[in-house]
């Protein structure tokens, strides 16, 4: 409109003066068409969003040159001062013509330009530069410190709702990452300052020197602070190998620590590495890579769980990993799950009414007594005082007393080596070697489960008290303690110190029935669930010289001893 507005201005001057300079109508037409140019310029930039990459003042000090992310150049000058007006007739200098418009000012916060031009302001952004990132100075691992998100105008604050508490990052070389969301390893690239992490997630990065990290999301909308901390040591293998058992999950409790978490009961789930590259768990068998601390469990057609291994030792394995429920990062504490074989048999006989136990480990006179036929229907399978329980097979007691009386003997001193056994724990049976040393000052020690998960240490004493009489047991767990000798535990010191995890067991003397009571106070006679003959069945027994397993008429009332029932996932081989 200004442009029309002018043009009609010129063409009344010609008609009214009947003569003008056409060369200045041109010129000044030439300078109206640049003006509209540098507007629409500028509109295009504030529309199109193309931003300012720099700008500096012409030579001339007459106006700027502004450089555009598009690669163009806007060219912004000062209005020019009017032409010296006529001299009068008298000589009078003229009135000086009105000056021409200078209004034009640049100035620029951290993300825009704004230009004041003939009367309108034009704020447009600012190109920022990218920074070329040191990929050297981001490897390393990274801890969460917090997380932001846009407060809306054009500032950043706390996000509440963040679950990033105890997230981490490890960048180990050029290309890998391992990341705590799954956990997972990934490649990364890194182009100046945008960070691609997979296939996922796009970052850029906002500042990153050697002590703190800020990574923002693609969309702008949140930023998550890192710190720089120590590199947990690659795990060692062969410290995973082993069955665990689910204890504890702990939480981050947003303090930089973590705290136990009773809600989230893991405790029905194990886990058992066979070798190097095989496991099982209770969903099944699978194969495992361990790289780094970064440990990925594949269950086959694509289907896989992921942890970080944050520590594994002789006793403790703690795995993390991200809920799939809400992101929470949670830590597993497991233990080797494997039981002691001893503490499978329940601490008290069956009472005489075959619904409970007794109440004393020792008295001769307080069990029950069952004939075989009324001991496999009673006992077969049970429950008392709410946990499950069995009449154990020939093969389970071969688990804790050897079924030859040669290797329990409280009289004769015999050295026995590599002896073959086959028993049952828990449902599975095992093929193992066992050491023994009998009448050691009358007590007999065995070197059990040889060449399996359950190596144990096994001391057996007849102890004479009177009614009290009784076959005490005790057995101490041995995993992992590869250099230990049968001479080792034949030795009274080795039972004197670290006897907080043996576990024993007290079988009476109560003897048997057949017509009357027999052996009471001096012997011991237990069923099996196992018959040998139309008329005999198996038994564990003892007496003041030995101990072990036998057959015997099935019309005689024996002591019961129960197993526990368990479901036994994973192979103690």
């Amino acid at each position: 409109m200004k442009r029309i507005f002018t043009i009609i201005t010129l063409l009344a001057m010609i008609i009214l003066a009947g003569c003008t300079d056409l060369d200045d109508i041109n010129r000044q037409l030439d300078e109206q068409e640049k003006e509209l140019a540098t507007v629409r310029a500028l509109l295009n930039a504030m529309t199109n969003k193309v931003s300012v990459v720099s700008y500096k003042e012409l030579p001339d000090g007459s106006g700027y040159e502004l450089t555009m992310s598009d690669g163009t150049k806007i060219t912004l000058k000062h209005g020019a001062k009017g032409n010296q007006g006529e001299r009068g007739a008298k000589g009078r200098q003229g009135e000086d013509g009105q000056d021409a418009s200078a209004d034009l000012t640049i100035t620029e916060t951290d993300d825009v330009v704004i230009i004041v031009y003939n009367g309108v302001t034009y704020t447009i952004a600012k190109e920022s530069s990218s920074p070329v990132i040191d990929t050297g100075n981001l490897i390393g691992m990274w801890y969460w410190v917090k997380s932001e998100k846009s407060d809306g105008s054009g500032g950043w604050e706390i996000n509440p709702g963040t679950n990033e508490h105890g997230y981490w990052c490890y960048f180990r070389d050029a290309s890998t990452v391992f990341y705590s969301i799954m956990p997972t390893k990934y490649q990364y690239t890194l182009a100046e300052d945008h960070l691609s992490i997979g296939t996922t997630w796009d970052y850029t990065i906002v500042s990153l020197d050697d002590h703190n990290l800020v990574l923002e999301n693609k969309n702008g909308y949140f930023r998550t602070h890192y710190t720089r901390g120590e590199i947990p040591p690659a795990i060692d293998p062969a410290k995973l190998i082993g069955q665990w058992a689910f204890e504890k999950t702990r939480v981050p409790d947003k303090a930089g620590g973590w705290k136990d978490d009773a809600s989230i009961d893991l405790s029905p789930f194990r886990l058992n590495f066979h070798d190097a590259t095989r496991g099982k768990n209770h969903r099944g068998e699978f194969t495992y890579t361990l790289d780094w601390n970064y440990l990925h469990v594949d269950y086959g057609d694509d289907v896989f769980t992921s942890y970080r291994v944050v520590e594994a030792t002789e006793s403790e394995l703690v795995l993390e990993f991200v809920s799939a429920i809400d992101g929470t990062l949670l830590r597993a504490h497991c233990t080797h799950p494997l039981p002691n074989p001893l503490s499978h048999v329940a601490e008290y006989n069956v009472n005489p009414a075959g619904n409970g136990f007794v109440t004393s480990l020792t008295a001769c006179n307080a069990s029950g007594y069952f004939t075989f036929d009324d001991a496999v229907d009673k006992f077969g399978d049970i429950t008392l005082d709410g946990k499950r329980y069995h009449l154990p097979s020939k093969e389970e007691w071969q688990g804790i007393v050897p079924g030859n009386n040669n290797h329990v003997n409280f009289s004769n001193t015999r050295a026995y080596n590599g002896i073959n056994e086959t028993v049952t724990v828990q449902g599975e049976s095992i093929t193992m070697k066992s050491d023994f040393r009998t009448g050691v000052k009358g007590v007999s020690y065995g070197l059990r489960y040889k060449g399996t998960k359950l190596l144990s240490a096994w001391r057996y004493e007849y102890i004479r008290d009177g009614n009290d009489t009784h076959l005490k047991i005790t057995s101490r767990g041995l995993q992992g303690q590869t250099n230990v000798t049968v001479g080792d535990i034949a030795q009274a010191d080795f039972w004197s110190a670290n006897a907080e995890n043996d576990v024993i067991r007290y079988f009476p003397a109560s003897g048997f029935f057949s017509g009357s009571y027999r052996f009471v106070g001096s012997d011991g006679y237990f069923w099996s669930s196992s018959g040998t003959q139309d008329n005999m069945s198996d038994h564990m027994y003892f007496s003041k010289n030995y101990a072990g397993l036998s057959g015997n008429n099935r019309s005689f009332g024996f002591s019961v001893r129960l197993f526990t029932s368990g479901d036994q996932v994973e192979s103690v081989k």
